[in-house]
């Protein structure tokens, strides 16, 4: 399937910015077919990425009708150093969406999630501390400019949609709108459970939803 492997888009970011509610409303399209699995990463794995294009053909193997419009979101991909030119090797012309969230809210929901899946020592303190030790990988997702300067230089602007989180709670419906438009798609098409939001927990409480 590599040899004739077609991807139409690729969501590059940020993590804690609202992808998982767009990947929803992009599978529930009947124009889209989206990886089954979340964050394929295979661009910014090393160990994904040297199994070959015939390992990430294999994320499209139920994509069996050939006029829907492929994709897939990694949310590390902006912030990756060595996506951008892979991306670029691959498939030079696809389009690319990139979600974008206030830095210091993604961070702090960042720093919430990976509390709730146990990835942090047990309940750190979110301070000054943390963002210089444990904090500072989380930070760099947040310097949207530097990763997308990276894809600029590689890619045509029109091929590259920025969207803005903080406009999905504004006008939800209008929102995905502009993303059908950017891909192509039916933009008239109405999502199911469009205003649902995702909640997170941590210790049994909600904490964010997104």
């Amino acid at each position: 399937m590599s040899d004739r492997l077609k991807i139409d888009f690729i969501g590059i970011g940020a993590p804690r910015s609202g992808t998982k509610w767009i990947v929803k409303h992009l599978r529930g399209h009947p124009d889209i077919c989206c990886t089954i699995q979340d964050e394929p990463t295979f661009f910014s794995d090393d160990l994904k990425y040297n199994r070959g294009l015939e390992f990430y053909a294999s994320y499209f193997n139920h994509c069996k009708n050939p006029k829907s419009v492929i994709g897939e979101f990694s949310t590390y991909y902006l912030a990756s150093k060595t996506a951008p030119e892979r991306i670029k090797k691959h498939f030079p012309d696809v389009k690319l969406i990139a979600c974008l969230r206030n830095p210091i809210e993604r961070m702090y929901s960042h720093y919430l999630h990976k509390r709730a899946k146990g990835a942090l020592p047990k309940s750190p303190a979110f301070n000054i501390d943390f963002l210089n030790n444990e904090g500072k990988k989380y930070l760099e997702f947040g310097m949207y400019a530097k990763g997308l300067k990276r894809y600029l230089e590689l890619f045509p602007a029109e091929r590259i949609l920025v969207v803005i989180n903080e406009d999905i709670e504004k006008d939800p419906m209008g929102f995905m709108r502009n993303i059908y438009r950017f891909l192509g798609v039916d933009s008239a098409y109405i999502p199911a459970n469009l205003n649902k939001k995702v909640n997170f927990y941590v210790d049994g409480k909600k904490v964010h939803s997104t």
